[in-house]
């Protein structure tokens, strides 16, 4: 009779007592990484735009300087990081060879830094411009801002809105044609053919008119619009507002 051997039961295999790997945390802090990159660099950015704007500052107003211009302020201050270029000029002013000039308490600008070629300027304490023989006016109001677009072309892009205005010459001066106006806009666009558009409008003026026009509006308010079309626009060349008119 056969006899039959015993067999044991296969061994179970020995388990891995040895810990799991821990996983890199390289990958926690790549997204820190690329975000600190991308402030540097973004900041390189700005600081290079802050400089490079003082320096056109300078060089414009050097360049208005030797064309007869009068150009000054008391401080510049640039601000605006981390997406904007905040210019503010205190006491600026600029007067033209024929006399012309335009002068502020304070005045602010502001472009995105995406798109330096479209600014927004404020005057939030008003300011005066001087007419060659009438003299100065100052003017306030509740809003006094402007744009300019297309800054690098030959005719840029302007636009001016006042609300509540109120224009008071200055001692020894001529009286101004409106004491007041609810609303003053003008505006200013290139257009094709070598042509531009301007249109200049006053809302409710309060104006100090003499002869018939006086007779005839009285006391009551009066408003403009003057819509017209400038051909030629090439040739308006010179070193102030006379000569590049006649041209």
């Amino acid at each position: 009779m056969a006899r039959r051997t015993k067999t044991d039961p296969p061994a179970s295999p020995v388990p891995d007592t040895a810990s799991p790997r821990k996983r890199r945390r390289w990958g926690l802090y790549i997204p820190f990484i690329i975000a600190l990159v991308a402030v540097v660099a973004w900041t390189g950015v700005w600081i290079y735009a802050h400089a490079e704007a003082g320096r056109q500052i300078e060089a414009g107003a050097e360049r208005l300087r030797a064309a007869g211009y009068q150009v000054s302020w008391t401080q510049r201050r640039i601000t605006g990081y981390p997406f904007r270029l905040n210019i503010t000029l205190t006491n600026p002013t600029i007067r033209e060879p024929s006399g012309w000039g335009l002068a502020a308490p304070r005045l602010e600008t502001q472009a995105y830094l995406h798109g330096l070629d479209t600014w927004v300027i404020a005057a939030p304490v008003g300011l005066t411009f001087t007419r060659p023989r009438g003299g100065a006016v100052n003017v306030t109001g509740d809003i006094i801002h402007a744009s300019i677009s297309e800054v690098n072309t030959a005719l840029p892009n302007f636009s001016f809105e006042g609300t509540k205005l109120a224009f008071a010459p200055a001692a020894g001066a001529n009286p101004f044609a409106l004491t007041a106006a609810d609303k003053v806009q003008m505006h200013l666009r290139r257009g094709p053919d070598d042509q531009a558009a301007v249109m200049l409008k006053v809302d409710n003026g309060k104006a100090q008119l003499s002869g018939l026009f006086a007779r005839m509006a009285g006391d009551k308010p009066i408003s403009i619009i003057l819509d017209s079309t400038l051909s030629n626009i090439s040739a308006m060349k010179g070193d102030s507002w006379p000569q590049m008119v006649r041209n």
